[in-house]
């Protein structure tokens, strides 16, 4: 299958330190790919250039075939690439239902407020948020943020990639069950994911390919349980070799 987003020679630096250095990576339709690597690695960097919040000291990044390199974010978004972040951003002086109309109406593709109505119901029945839609989303625990976080960019009509930083980070286990019960409906729909995570298990039930970044990075792809026992990514996980 073609690439529908992709990155070739992405370098990043930050005076002497090199953040990205080179990174190539190809995503298809369809996927839910995993990145993972320890701290410092590279990947917030990375999905800060995809997503247009930093850019690039070279490289290009590809969506759908056409170059979005350096555009802003809302632009890339317009074009069907959206993120979430890991510390849940909402608006916390509206409603749980309020926060998922934004999305939908400030797009350019919406397609009536029937659509609206009906997919904002759909949403808050698999979110289990539907009986706290009209609470203030301040009120919210941390996981539910993070549920109305996802929920708000599936509202975004026709979007082709969800980048989401950390979406498991600080949340009990309930609300993960939901959140991959999401991940895992919007996929079966047609969305592609890019999933930043530390939670091996969850990465290895939802992820059937991952990339591993170190040191700024692309160090191997593939099944996480074969990654797992390449002792260069053993070592930089645990600082030492399997020997």
């Amino acid at each position: 299958m073609s690439a529908l987003l992709a990155t070739k020679g992405l370098t990043k630096r930050y005076g002497g330190l090199i953040a990205n250095d080179a990174v190539a990576m190809t995503l298809t339709a369809g996927e839910i790919r995993g990145l993972i690597g320890p701290n410092g690695a590279g990947k917030t960097t990375f999905v800060n250039i995809i997503t247009g919040i930093e850019r690039a000291d070279s490289g290009e990044v590809t969506l759908n075939g056409t170059a979005v390199t350096g555009l802003a974010p809302h632009l890339i978004a317009s074009r069907g690439l959206v993120r979430s972040f890991q510390v849940a951003r909402v608006l916390g002086n509206l409603t749980v239902r309020e926060n998922l109309m934004v999305p939908y109406f400030a797009s350019e593709h919406t397609r009536g407020t029937a659509e609206a109505v009906a997919r904002i119901a759909e949403l808050l029945h698999l979110s289990t948020l539907e009986p706290l839609a009209d609470d203030l989303a301040k009120s919210l625990s941390g996981g539910q943020r993070m549920l109305l976080q996802a929920c708000s960019g599936f509202m975004i009509p026709d979007v082709k990639v969800h980048v989401l930083d950390e979406p498991f980070a600080g949340i009990n286990p309930v609300v993960k069950d939901t959140l991959i019960e999401l991940i895992l409906k919007e996929n079966q729909a047609g969305a592609m994911f890019l999933i930043v995570s530390h939670e091996m298990d969850i990465i290895r039930r939802i992820c059937p390919r991952v990339t591993v970044m170190i040191a700024g990075k692309v160090a191997a792809e593939g099944p996480l349980d074969e990654i797992a026992r390449r002792e260069d990514v053993v070592t930089a996980y645990l600082g030492r070799s399997l020997q």
